[in-house]
């Protein structure tokens, strides 16, 4: 099995799918508390989609709760379906590049 890279390994978040909404984990440093991983939740609500093609769609998502500086995000869906295409897919390199956009530094 390849090694992940980096950046898909540091950018790893715990999700759960609940019932109309996603809710994502992740840990951050606190400065009140002086401790290194607090968790912090994130609730997210699909919109609607903004486009497809042929390995899947991008869906636009609100977030419902939760203490982040971005509001609303657009989120890829690889569609199982995609596993069928001539040309396999490196799900190593689709991440990175998802991890890449989703750095609090690039604005589109």
């Amino acid at each position: 099995m390849a090694r992940l890279p980096d950046l898909v390994r540091d950018s790893k978040l715990e999700t759960q799918i609940l019932d109309g909404y996603v809710v994502h984990t992740y840990y951050e440093s606190d400065p009140v508390s002086r401790k290194r991983a607090v968790p912090r939740l994130e609730h997210w609500r699909r919109r609607r989609l903004i486009g497809e093609g042929s390995y899947g769609s991008v869906w636009m998502e609100e977030c419902i709760k939760g203490q982040r500086d971005v509001q609303v995000r657009a989120v890829k869906k690889i569609s199982a379906l995609a596993r069928q295409h001539a040309k396999p897919i490196d799900y190593n390199r689709e991440l990175e590049a998802i991890a890449k956009f989703s750095h609090p530094n690039v604005r589109l």
